[in-house]
């Protein structure tokens, strides 16, 4: 496959929560850039609904699922008792501000056997994940039904383990990036693989550097990307494009929460302390 798959050295990250809007991406697509959609916290019909928007206003995207982790639905008592403690000590917050602490819930796999069939049934050109990895037949599916499969890994070891799945391209994040991590693999099974590798100190582009020594897949890079230089230096690292998040987050297209917006921009919420 060729590695200029993505059209575009800017990609727009998928921003889950309802920042990434179809009218987001459509901004990003109308700008040369490449936006992705983000399934994640969505009923499989919201996630269709936002896939036929951007369908309409003929933007260019992809979409980003969340790949759910089976261990974590089926905790052991120790799991939960320590889940029960943490909830115990939010009680008190919870009091102050008059809301109420939710049960916990163990069955939410977010739509995920929904979500690959609806992908299947109508595919979209690229589909991301993110938290794990999809599994060989869900790649293999995708790809046969069209679609550039994307994995998203923050680690030597994982980027391994992706391309062994047989997926076309990586996102690889830095643990600079502004959202979670989307790191999967146990801190142990990464420090067996690469003793230098698991929550390494450096930079975007040197963790480029080193994903692109061990595979020869399409790389994007996450993590703290935010002006011409960021985008030069993992470029030159061997990227073929960035996934830019934080920096879109304050445009007029974004999802995001005005006070989330205002928080950014504030000198206040800069200061160091």
């Amino acid at each position: 496959m060729s590695h200029d798959i993505f059209g575009t050295r800017i990609i727009a990250a998928p921003m889950a929560g309802g920042t990434s809007t179809p009218d987001f991406v459509t901004a990003v697509h109308e700008a040369g850039g490449l936006g992705f959609l983000a399934a994640g916290y969505k009923t499989v019909a919201a996630m269709q609904a936002d896939i036929s928007s951007a369908r309409a206003a003929g933007a260019r995207f992809g979409m980003n699922v969340f790949v759910p982790d089976p261990a974590q639905q089926v905790p052991s008592g120790a799991v939960l008792a320590q889940l029960e403690e943490y909830r115990a000590r939010l009680r008190p917050d919870a009091r102050r501000y008059g809301v109420e602490v939710p049960p916990l819930r163990l069955d939410d796999d977010d739509h995920w056997h929904g979500k690959i069939d609806a992908l299947r049934e109508n595919p979209v050109e690229l589909v991301s994940f993110a938290f794990g990895l999809p599994g060989t037949d869900v790649v293999r599916a995708l790809q046969r039904a069209g679609s550039t499969v994307l994995a998203t890994v923050t680690t030597v070891a994982e980027a391994l383990e992706a391309a062994g799945q047989g997926v076309d391209a990586l996102v690889v994040q830095h643990a600079s990036a502004g959202g979670h991590s989307a790191a999967f693999q146990p801190y142990a099974d990464r420090h067996d693989t690469d003793p230098h590798d698991a929550f390494r100190p450096g930079t975007t582009a040197e963790l480029v550097t080193r994903v692109r020594s061990a595979v020869g897949l399409p790389l994007v890079a996450a993590g703290a990307v935010m002006d011409r230089a960021g985008l030069d230096a993992v470029l030159a690292a061997g990227a073929e494009a960035a996934q830019v998040g934080t920096a879109f987050l304050r445009t007029d297209e974004s999802g995001a929460r005005q006070l989330h917006k205002d928080a950014l921009g504030s000198p206040v919420s800069r200061k160091p302390g």
